[in-house]
C-alpha cells in the first residue's frame, strides 16, 4: 500500500511531509500553480540532548574555527592582531577591570569577524550572481566589525592614554 507522505530533508535539515493524496492534476501550463499543489507539513528531527549535545556542539566549533581560520584571510588577520592585542593587554599595569575591558573589547572584534565571514558564506551560497540585497547584507556585517573596530580602539586610547602619557612626563624630566 502506498503512504499518503513523501518524507524528505530540506536544505536546513527539517524534514518536511508532503501531502501525496490530495494533488490535483499539473496544469498544462507549467507556470500556473496551483494552490493546493504540493502541501507541505514540517516536523522537526531529532536532536542530541544533554552532555552529547555539548560534545557535538564543540565539534562544530572546533571544525568552524579550523575551517575559517585555514581559509578565511580576514578571520587569519583580525586572529593575529587580536592575540598580540591581548598579550600587550596583559603586560600593561592596569586594573583587573580595565584588564578584562581591553580582553572583551579586543576579542569582541574578533567575534564579530566569525558573524560577518558567516553572513557573506550564506548569501555566497544563496547566489554568486551580483544582487543589492547580497552587497547590502556584506555591506552591513562589515559595518558592524568596523563599529566594534572603534569601540576597542576608544577602549585602549582611553585606558592606555594615562600610561603613554606617564612615560612621555617622565623621560622629559
Amino acid at each position: 500500500m502506498r503512504s499518503n507522505y513523501s518524507f524528505k530533508p530540506d536544505r536546513c535539515g527539517v524534514v518536511c511531509a508532503t501531502i501525496l493524496r490530495s494533488r490535483p492534476q499539473r496544469p498544462l501550463n507549467s507556470s500556473v500553480r496551483h494552490q493546493n499543489w504540493g502541501k507541505t507539513v514540517s516536523a522537526r528531527v531529532h536532536k542530541q540532548k544533554g552532555f552529547r549535545r555539548l560534545v557535538n556542539a564543540a565539534g562544530h566549533q572546533y571544525a568552524g574555527a579550523k575551517h575559517a581560520l585555514i581559509h578565511d584571510s580576514a578571520i587569519r588577520q583580525v586572529a593575529s592582531g587580536v592575540a598580540v592585542l591581548l598579550i600587550v593587554s596583559a603586560l600593561l599595569h592596569v586594573s583587573t577591570i580595565e584588564h578584562l575591558l581591553l580582553v572583551l573589547f579586543t576579542a569582541q572584534i574578533l567575534l564579530l569577524e566569525f558573524v560577518n565571514s558567516a553572513i557573506e558564506a550564506t548569501v555566497d551560497r544563496i547566489s554568486e550572481e551580483r544582487h543589492p540585497l547580497a552587497k547590502e547584507a556584506k555591506d552591513l556585517g562589515s559595518v558592524a566589525v568596523a563599529i566594534t573596530v572603534w569601540l576597542a580602539g576608544l577602549v585602549w586610547l582611553v585606558i592606555c592614554w594615562p600610561l603613554v602619557a606617564g612615560l612621555f612626563s617622565g623621560a622629559g624630566a
